[in-house]
């Protein structure tokens, strides 16, 4: 899949997994290739308001991403994480409705209802 391409998908089509550490979906896609492929990283600021906006907690992010309560902590301090990691945090994100938004006038997010 191209980074052009995007996989379209509301909110309401997404169902929390059945068991621990399953993740935000029920089924996992290559979630690396529906990232963002914007040059720029999305800001501290920006995944605080993502997270926020969803409704989630910090650990419900962790969960949601599957990824660890630290790497979310770190993300939102402006700390550096993992490509992959990075990558796989902004997909999970996107899938759940979040646009990240980089504009002349500045950069912030929006939810896709």
């Amino acid at each position: 899949m191209s980074g052009s391409q995007r996989l379209h998908a509301t909110r309401s089509d997404f169902q929390m997994a059945p068991g621990p550490n399953q993740g935000y979906f029920r089924n996992m896609l290559d979630v690396e290739q529906t990232a963002s492929t914007s040059a720029l990283t999305p800001t501290a600021g920006q995944f605080r308001a993502a997270r926020a906006m969803l409704g989630w907690s910090q650990t419900d992010a962790a969960r949601n991403c599957q990824v660890g309560l630290s790497t979310i902590q770190r993300l939102e301090a402006g700390e550096s994480v993992g490509r992959r990691t990075l990558m796989h945090v902004i997909a999970t994100l996107e899938w759940a409705g979040i646009i990240f938004l980089d504009a002349e006038k500045g950069r912030g997010i929006l939810l896709n209802s």
